[in-house]
């Protein structure tokens, strides 16, 4: 009796569909969510064209998914860092809490009222392009000190507006007065809030936003401007 014998192939795991899911879980700073991607769908269109020899294709989609999200996520953190969201702004807003002592500093750290109303502004960083993204402590900082911010890919300098500074009893860390201007009054700050008008009649510079403040909050924006010289 004849016997017949009949050999079959064993498929190996595809080795770029072991690299896939690798390098999508270790990330490695992006490169690895890259590759991951890449080597996945490369694995996968080997496996799918020769199912008999190879092997892995569910290792190789587990890469594919994984590389995704972690591209997804720089894509994410690009957009965030080109609108300002990501970066200062954002360290600034979450490490200002969410309890607030007052409208003022309500106000100051979320540009929004105890109302719940959202303060507007015109011009302001990129020209106003990030309407509804902004308060004053996303430039000026939680003890409104100021100093050099990034946004939209633009790099300027905030003053400090602590109220002796502003009044003209402090001087910056440079030993000049903030913003080269004069001493600020109430009505002349309240000026500059709302208009973009310095304390000596020259306009600010359209990186300052000029705020739509009701004046019952504009003058507690100011009340609280006046807590922070010990900050």
């Amino acid at each position: 009796m004849n016997t017949e014998t009949t050999t079959r192939n064993v498929a190996r795991i595809n080795g770029l569909a072991v690299a896939s899911l690798v390098l999508g879980i270790l990330w490695l700073m992006w490169v690895g969510s890259i590759l991951a991607v890449v080597f996945g769908y490369i694995a996968k269109g080997r496996i799918e064209r020769s199912p008999d020899t190879e092997g892995g294709r569910g290792l190789a989609v587990a890469g594919i998914v994984l590389g995704w999200v972690g591209v997804g996520s720089l894509v994410l953190m690009v957009a965030m860092a080109m609108t300002g969201v990501f970066t200062v702004p954002m360290m600034n807003r979450l490490g200002s809490g969410g309890d607030f002592s007052s409208n003022g500093e309500r106000i100051y750290l979320t540009a929004t009222n105890d109302s719940g109303d959202v303060i507007a502004y015109q011009e302001g960083p990129g020209d106003g392009m990030m309407t509804g993204m902004l308060a004053c402590v996303d430039c000026h900082g939680v003890d409104a000190r100021g100093g050099e911010t990034q946004m939209m890919m633009e790099t300027f300098h905030a003053p400090d507006i602590r109220w002796s500074t502003l009044t003209g009893d402090h001087t910056d860390h440079e030993g000049e007065n903030e913003g080269d201007h004069g001493p600020h009054t109430r009505e002349t700050l309240q000026t500059a809030i709302t208009q973009g008008i310095g304390s000596d009649g020259r306009t600010l510079d359209t990186v300052m936003p000029r705020w739509q403040l009701a004046s019952d909050d504009l003058s507690d924006l100011i009340d609280y401007l006046n807590t922070l010289d010990d900050r």
